[in-house]
């Protein structure tokens, strides 16, 4: 069965949405991990990026760890 993990990046200033996502699309690069139900929500120049990744229950734990420090 494969692991899955929901995180949430938060971002401040003009464009950070769009880097947020190339950052998390670089970490996901050669894992085997999918990504999938990804919003921004945005307030003001605040947003926030919810996403899932879905795989390897190891691959989800080192994306965890090593992908924006996401807790």
């Amino acid at each position: 069965m494969p692991a899955s993990y929901q995180g949430s990046v938060y971002s401040f200033g003009p464009d950070t949405d769009r880097r947020i996502l190339i950052g998390l699309l670089n970490c996901l690069a050669n894992t085997g991990l999918t990504l999938s139900n990804v919003s921004v929500r945005r307030y003001g120049p605040a947003s926030w990026t919810d996403f899932t990744v879905t795989g390897s229950a190891e691959a989800v734990e080192a994306f965890r760890q090593n992908c924006f420090k996401i807790d």
